[in-house]
């Protein structure tokens, strides 16, 4: 019946005879075929690993063919052997098409996304980067894929730039309904395509995206305002010698005797670095005298050091609110409104410090801040999205609305309501959400202590609205 396990048959009714006759069993063909069974998967496991170290770590394919790697491996299991290079390039290839089809099967559940896009340059070669992300439908969570990286080369023009982009997003699938918004920098090059090639959906309003950044001039004509000029020049300047020179080794030891850890240095392409680096400064305030002792440098007067003092101080909000912004994963849209109303109230606060030096600096950050985000300090009708984004966040709510703006918690509630009766999110008949200890009648508790309107029925949008406002829940799972 089954003629492939004869032989393992007969060889173990030897084995069972000789174990009474006490003879030792003749395991010799198990052994090999169990031995060889696992060296396979064992092989198989190790080969997975040496793709995953060679692409993880970013090694030249050339790894697999140096002795001392060879070694290592052999060395660590005897009976295993190391792909060729050629192999290596192989399997590399597979995994990138495996991973690429993974990525298109999980891009096809998603309905809405939106993508990013950056060009970069090195002194030899160019390159664009495309991502994309989305929230889950099910977790709530942020997800993200890379789409591309690719080498770009010259020119770098705007419709290269579209081309490139729309062979990208056709590639995984993505349709221009699907793709909500396009995230780049403002550099001409990138704004061009958008503005010549970019699709307005129906039944969107088509946004005007030339508003110019407005800026708030300083009067040199004021008195105080050359005497301030001249002493950031002077400060600043005494700094740039510093950061210099902290860039020269034997600079760089002293420097690390005195502070012990490394000097922060602006970088014009990353935001807040000034700012940071100037409040690394300002922190070893102390010090400095005996830094620039150490490195012959100009000494700094008193006033330069409270003016240092005084500039990190106002800027401190605006930094803040910068790298709670542009975070990686946990930043959401909701927090833009709370955020802009924080840096406001700081700013305000600010107010009452008496400063010495850059009391016009606060005025003029104030005025030129509030004038740049007018429309959502105000809350109007063109930033409802934004207002939505933060009312429906479980944690965020209507808790950052402030006082002068409470009057507006009606507009809100009805434009809640009505974005979600538009988008038919309303309560199935027979369903209802719970709070955390499970008590559905609280709900219906809460919606007398809240003023919705004079009708004394309310729409299936309304109750749920109101039931969500109400909880004191603030996990995501709430949004269920």
């Amino acid at each position: 019946m089954h003629p492939e396990a004869l032989q393992d048959y007969e060889q173990h009714k030897k084995d069972v005879i000789g174990a009474k006759k006490g003879k030792p069993a003749n395991t010799k063909y198990k052994q090999t075929k169990l031995f060889s069974r696992s060296s396979v998967v064992q092989q198989r496991r190790l080969d997975e690993l040496i793709v995953s170290y060679v692409v993880q770590g970013m090694h030249p394919l050339s790894t697999v063919e140096q002795k001392e790697f060879i070694d290592l491996i052999q060395g660590l299991s005897p009976h295993s052997s190391v792909m060729s290079r050629r192999t290596l390039c192989r399997r590399i290839d597979c995994e990138f098409d495996s991973k690429i089809s993974s990525v298109k099967d999980l891009l096809k559940t998603t309905k809405h996304l939106c993508t990013t896009a950056d060009i970069w340059s090195t002194s030899v070669s160019s390159f664009i980067g495309v991502t994309a992300h989305w929230v889950h439908n099910d977790t709530l969570e942020r997800q993200s894929v890379k789409l591309a990286c690719r080498h770009f080369p010259s020119p770098h023009t705007y419709n290269r730039i579209a081309e490139v982009l729309d062979e990208i997003h056709s590639e995984f699938g993505l349709s221009h309904e699907c793709i909500l918004a396009t995230v780049t920098d403002n550099r001409s090059n990138f704004v061009k395509p958008f503005k010549e090639f970019s699709i307005t959906i129906e039944e969107q309003d088509e946004e005007d995206g030339n508003e110019d950044l407005s800026f708030v001039h300083i009067d040199s004509s004021v008195p105080e305002y050359p005497s301030l000029s001249r002493l950031n020049n002077a400060t600043v300047g005494k700094f740039s010698t510093l950061w210099n020179a902290s860039g020269r080794p034997k600079s760089a030891e002293r420097l690390s005797e005195v502070l012990n850890c490394r000097l922060i240095t602006p970088c014009p392409t990353r935001w807040n670095s000034l700012y940071d680096s100037l409040n690394q400064l300002n922190s070893q305030r102390g010090k400095l005298g005996d830094i620039m002792l150490k490195l012959n440098l100009p000494s700094f007067r008193d006033a330069e050091l409270d003016y240092l003092e005084e500039y990190t101080k106002i800027l401190k909000p605006l930094a803040v609110a910068i790298d709670r912004l542009q975070g990686q994963s946990s930043c959401y849209y909701a927090e833009l409104l709370p955020t802009l109303f924080a840096v406001e109230s700081k700013l305000e606060a600010l107010r009452s410090s008496n400063f010495r030096y850059c009391s016009h600096l606060l005025q003029a950050i104030m005025d030129g801040f509030r004038s740049r985000f007018s429309s959502f300090l105000q809350l109007k009708a063109e930033v409802n999205e934004a207002i939505l984004a933060s009312v429906t966040h479980p944690y965020i709510k209507m808790r950052w609305l402030p006082q002068q703006l409470s009057g507006g918690k009606k507009r809100i509630h009805e434009l809640m309501i009505q974005s979600a009766a538009d988008l038919g999110l309303v309560m199935e008949s027979g369903s209802s959400s719970t709070t955390a200890d499970g008590e559905v009648e609280d709900f219906f508790v809460f919606t007398e202590d809240v003023e919705v309107s004079g009708k004394s029925t309310h729409s299936k949008a309304e109750l749920e609205t109101l039931h969500f406002l109400e909880d004191q829940r603030k996990e995501l799972e709430v949004l269920d």
